[in-house]
């Protein structure tokens, strides 16, 4: 998100084609930050992983049935439906979930009761 203000919204707002040039600096950022992710002093030490194990934390076993359920997959069967529900709820009842759904539909229907839909040519 600081890259989208900082950097991209800026050319997006001085340049008639968009498109152009909001795909060149995310590119480029991208790859900085891929570069920077590769330097040895931020990468985690693999030989600890490998004695210790990766950290969950829920360490037991569940068996359902003929399934075996760990610490992992019940975390994750609990934890997935909260934002895929929030995101529904966001996008059906308010006011900019509607605008950013009349959009996708049809961003000309969309200009017309006065939504402005960004990276839309005017």
């Amino acid at each position: 998100m600081v890259v989208e203000f900082l950097v991209i919204r800026p050319l997006r707002e001085r340049s008639v084609s968009a498109g152009d040039t909001s795909a060149r600096p995310a590119v480029g950022i991208a790859q900085i930050l891929v570069g920077i992710s590769l330097l040895p002093a931020l990468q985690p030490d693999p030989t600890a992983l490998v004695q210790r194990g990766y950290p969950l934390p829920l360490s037991g076993t569940v068996a359902v049935g003929g399934v075996v359920l760990n610490g992992a997959s019940i975390l994750t069967a609990i934890l997935v439906p909260i934002p895929v529900v929030a995101l529904a709820v966001f996008l059906r009842f308010t006011m900019l979930g509607r605008t950013i759904r009349a959009a996708s539909s049809n961003p000309d229907a969309a200009r017309l009761v006065g939504s402005r839909p960004v990276g839309c040519p005017p």
